[in-house]
């Protein structure tokens, strides 16, 4: 009877002894299986632009409101100003002196995203040079449009003289 040294053995349908590890192909797979992950959980983590131009233009036309209702209620005049890049509210007592908002503050100064920036503003039809809208306590809100750029879209914040505003964001054609 012939006799092999263990281990030795070809037979067919007898399996190999296979050393410990894994091979280049199931490295590769798991690999590609966790990059495929990583940018899922990016893509979903990450607004786009649009989505960052809606939560500013969204946040400016709330706080906007809340500006000129202050005004109304508490009898001082409330202004907003920017310079394109951020904006900031000033308070004005009944002597002029201006009040600045504390940091806990809803209408303390608040920066846009990077790729965002305000364009343009119109009070009552006509274009303004500069970025100020004033809140008066004893007169109705003036009738405003705001754009707000980004890269791939715009928004447009209006205001009318009941009060209201609303914030619309257009995508650009690609």
């Amino acid at each position: 009877m012939p006799t092999s040294v263990p281990g030795t053995c070809n037979a067919i349908g007898v399996p190999q002894p296979r050393a410990a590890g894994y091979t280049l192909i199931e490295l590769l797979v798991v690999v590609l299986v966790l990059g495929l992950c990583a940018g899922l959980v990016h893509a979903l983590t990450m607004p786009d632009d649009r989505a960052r131009l809606a939560l500013d233009g969204e946040r400016l036309g709330a706080l906007l409101t809340l500006a000129a209702t202050e005004a109304r209620l508490t009898g001082e005049r409330v202004t907003w100003t920017s310079d394109g890049r951020a904006y900031r509210f000033h308070r004005y007592d009944d002597d002029g002196a201006v009040r600045a908002p504390g940091a806990d503050d809803p209408l303390r100064e608040r920066k846009l995203a990077p790729d965002v920036s305000i364009g343009e503003l119109t009070i009552e039809g006509s274009r303004r040079q500069s970025l100020q809208i004033d809140f008066l306590p004893h007169a109705p809100p003036r009738a405003f449009e705001l754009r707000l750029t980004g890269a791939r879209a715009r928004a447009t914040i209006s205001g009318n003289p009941l009060g209201t505003v609303e914030a619309h964001v257009h995508a650009y054609p690609h």
